[in-house]
């Protein structure tokens, strides 16, 4: 055999077995499957994408294609209608059984395969749809808020763990003295010690700052199921009690919550509603921090709904700010609300402010009562009872 006629032979099956190996590379590629996950009672919708099947060229595939589907022990031979590529299936059969899946497809002997989450249910927190295969039992609360409102739903025996700030909470609720503390920093939290524990929920805020987005990124990543929420009205700390109550599987209970607080406001705004804009009282309101409230902090949601005019409405400020004292001398203030964490005595906080010594201050007398809780229900009482110098018709916050 010649010289030429060899690298001939031998250029040839470089260029067979190259083409070969590149197809088959390619091939493993060859298209991409996607199962939406669904509620038990449910039939899946099954998705195949990027679909390139057929010659060496791997073009995309236009047209009708058999496709074989299974979905854990069931096998579903179809044709499939591809355009550019892509194609949906949708079974025919609901799945009952709640737990994991397998999917796979089969298209001319090549097998791709993804799984189906068919869960118990599903809940909405703040960032999204979050599934259960079943009621969450042991949970860790990050956060005071939601340690509160379990407490609320009569859930606080299933708290295996909690934040610092929660910690804050035990005059109210003894038992939270043998619970675990994690420490009040976000940056502190050991998310991996977290993952290790015996448990079925994290429940902390959605804050896109700090630590937090991390924190949940990492939780998640060690499997932990996670939901995150940050109400920021008294309508959306309602709203977040019942999604608790169908989370918790307490519907009836956080039904009975969401009345009450809805209840209140609603004999609270028709008490006040005669009341003209003008005539209003003018109210300076101060955190424990010594800012002040501003639209879309819950001090000044509770303040509006109470009946007052919050004078440090400020649309070119954040929800907090510190005021100066001078200014708020300016601004005609009747009444002083302040937390009950204030580090000032009433006496240095009307001088700071060059406000009359004789301004009625009204100190908050729980700090749960401006948690993103129901405990806002027993704020909003108290305000507009202070308000008003009445109780009647508003109900005693201490029987809620």
């Amino acid at each position: 055999m010649s010289r030429k006629v060899l690298v001939a032979l031998v250029v040839a099956l470089l260029l067979f077995g190259a083409t070969v190996a590149i197809y088959k590379v390619m091939n493993d590629e060859a298209f991409q499957v996607d199962a939406e996950d669904i509620v038990h009672g449910e039939a899946p919708t099954i998705r195949i994408y990027d679909a390139k099947i057929g010659d060496a060229k791997i073009r995309d595939i236009n047209g009708a294609k058999e496709v074989t589907v299974t979905v854990g022990d069931r096998t579903y031979p179809v044709t499939l209608d591809f355009n550019e590529g892509e194609a949906v299936f949708e079974v025919s059969d609901s799945i009952n059984d709640v737990g994991v899946y397998t999917v796979s497809v089969e298209i001319d002997g090549v097998t791709k395969t993804t799984t189906l989450n068919v869960f118990l249910f599903t809940i909405y927190d703040d960032i999204g749809k979050v599934g259960f295969f079943d009621y969450p039992e042991k949970i860790v609360s990050l956060g005071k808020a939601f340690t509160d409102t379990l407490f609320y739903l009569e859930k606080g025996e299933n708290i295996i763990a909690v934040d610092g700030y929660s910690k804050e909470l035990n005059k109210t609720y003894p038992s939270l003295d043998n619970i675990t503390n994690l420490g009040s920093s976000a940056s502190s939290w050991n998310t991996e010690e977290i993952a290790e524990m015996d448990l079925d929920l994290v429940i902390m805020y959605h804050y896109t700052w700090g630590s937090y987005p991390q924190v949940r990124e990492q939780l998640e990543s060690f499997g932990v199921k996670v939901a995150a929420f940050y109400p920021k009205s008294y309508q959306e700390v309602m709203d977040m009690v019942l999604t608790f109550g169908n989370m918790l599987n307490c519907s009836d209970k956080a039904q009975g919550i969401y009345d009450s607080m809805n209840t209140t406001r609603t004999t609270i705004a028709n008490a006040v509603s005669d009341i003209p804009q003008d005539e209003r009282l003018r109210v300076y309101a101060e955190l424990r921090n010594k800012k002040t409230v501003n639209e879309g902090s819950l001090m000044h949601d509770l303040i509006t709904m109470a009946g007052g005019v919050n004078v440090a409405q400020n649309p070119d400020l954040g929800s907090t700010y510190e005021a100066e004292g001078e200014w708020v001398s300016q601004q005609n203030v009747d009444v002083v609300v302040v937390e009950n964490a204030h580090p000032d005595d009433n006496e240095t906080i009307l001088e700071r402010c060059f406000l009359d010594s004789n301004t009625p201050v009204h100190r908050l007398t729980d700090d749960t009562y401006l948690n993103y809780s129901p405990s806002l229900e027993k704020g909003l009482l108290e305000i507009a009872g202070f308000f008003h110098e009445i109780r009647p018709p508003y109900p005693d916050p201490e029987n809620i």
